[in-house]
């Protein structure tokens, strides 16, 4: 059960790379799916399962050498940036129209 719940958490934590666009991309979910399982056996000490996620590392694109090789670069998300500026903004707003009232003071009333 723990090792589910290990594979589980790299899983979500994989696809939330940049990488993942490529591979949503390419298809390549089982690959993905390979490494998740080998790299959760690696941690358990099968050495065997550690050579195999390293090679599926280098394939995924999980380190900068890799990317390198596959020639993939990671660009701004400037959207996103803008989005999250919008937020902040909009919160900031929110804030300057809400007014503290002193609970004693209406409770007095």
């Amino acid at each position: 059960m723990i090792l589910q719940e290990r594979e589980a958490g790299l899983w979500a934590d994989l696809w939330e790379t940049p990488q993942a666009v490529a591979w949503e991309r390419m298809r390549w979910t089982r690959t993905v799916a390979r490494y998740v399982r080998f790299e959760v056996q690696a941690e358990t000490g099968d050495l065997k399962a550690g050579a195999e996620a390293r090679l599926l590392e280098d394939r995924l694109g999980l380190s900068p050498q890799a990317m390198l090789r596959l020639r993939w670069e990671v660009a701004a998300d400037e959207v996103g940036e803008q989005r999250q500026e919008r937020t902040v903004q909009a919160r900031k707003s929110a804030r300057q129209r809400l007014k503290v009232v002193d609970s004693d003071a209406v409770a007095g009333s």
